[in-house]
């Protein structure tokens, strides 16, 4: 994240930093690391990382912010990367972008070099994705035995201003070379031209990272839909595409107030209630509702049952303290479908 080199080549490192742990688990996690790029460079960033439980892939949730306080010149800004310049264990042979409607350009990665393998490209249309796919370990030394996974990335929300304009996010392949491996990351990138920043300029943009298996035999969990997804598109673009589009969340509120969308649904309760039609969604989708008065006496009703997945009494919902407002939220994991909607309501219990 928010990788920036000097006009002399030399990275600046994060400084002065810190972590707020906002939610444990084991339904979502919620971490904030905020600090500065460099020193005295007037470039404040932050970074909530988030992970929610699923019975199918991992989704990584990131929501990005970086501030500009004063003018900076830079030689290279990574906004993003998916793998590292230093540490890079994975080598996909094959990259591809796209948005919801499919593909726009599928190409074979050129590993090593330590430069950019393409020129920028940007990512247009809703949800654009990233696949990097047909991966294998960048490690000439061994032999690995076992199954190895693909990766990719959705854009799910962007908004920045870059050099005192308004900027789309623009992708480019980045080859490293570092302790004996060939790899490539894929980079998020300002727009071709722009080297310096400007104060106001800002980047807030949530993106998902996704570890998906290569093929069906390499999943050992219980979801039939990926299985079969595995099936017909294993070790394609087609798997991260899916997820661009199957996991949109759309909701329709009737009570309370929708906050944001991912990494969970975050919904302000109105009264210690809300009820809310979900339409979309992959595997789990985290649900949290906010401004409760106590930690018990709830219940989330889906179509009209109540969700009990416990195992050992209340071992499937979290709840979590909200020091500003002194009040507690509820996180739920609800299984989903992209093609059914379903009706859900959270309520006092009697």
């Amino acid at each position: 994240f928010f990788r920036v080199f000097d006009t002399s080549g030399d990275r600046l490192g994060h400084a002065s930093m810190n972590a707020d742990y906002l939610r444990y688990g084991p339904c979502l996690t919620e971490v904030t690391y905020s600090g500065s790029i460099g020193r005295n460079t007037g470039l404040r960033h932050s970074i909530t990382a988030s992970l929610a439980r699923t019975d199918d892939v991992v989704r990584a949730t990131y929501r990005l912010r970086v501030d500009v306080d004063q003018f900076f010149d830079f030689s290279r800004f990574a906004i993003f990367q998916h793998g590292a310049d230093s540490y890079s264990f994975s080598q996909a042979s094959s990259f591809a972008l796209g948005n919801a409607e499919g593909l726009i350009h599928e190409w074979q990665s050129q590993p090593g070099g330590d430069t950019y393998r393409t020129e920028p490209r940007q990512a247009i249309g809703r949800f654009p994705w990233i696949s990097l796919h047909d991966s294998h370990s960048s490690d000439s030394n061994k032999e690995h035995e076992g199954a190895w996974a693909n990766r990719g990335i959705v854009i799910r929300e962007w908004k920045a201003k870059l050099g005192g304009k308004p900027a789309q996010p623009w992708i480019a392949e980045h080859g490293t070379s570092q302790r004996n491996r060939e790899s490539s990351t894929i980079d998020l990138v300002p727009p071709p031209g722009i080297t310096r920043l400007e104060p106001g300029d800002f980047i807030e943009a949530t993106i998902e990272s996704i570890v998906m298996p290569q093929h069906a035999e390499d999943y050992y969990g219980p979801n039939s839909a990926l299985r079969e997804a595995l099936q017909k598109n294993a070790n394609s673009w087609h798997m991260i595409h899916r997820e661009a589009v199957g996991n949109e969340r759309r909701v329709e509120m009737k009570t309370g107030a929708l906050e944001h969308t991912f990494p969970d649904l975050r919904i302000a309760l109105k009264n210690d209630r809300a009820s809310f039609t979900l339409s979309g969604g992959i595997g789990y989708v985290p649900i949290t509702f906010t401004g409760l008065t106590s930690a018990s006496g709830y219940s989330l009703s889906v179509n009209g049952q109540p969700l009990d997945q416990s195992v050992h009494g209340n071992d499937f919902w979290q709840s979590d303290y909200d020091t500003s407002s002194r009040t507690r939220s509820r996180t739920y994991n609800v299984p989903t479908s992209a093609n059914t909607a379903q009706q859900l309501e959270f309520l006092p219990t009697p």
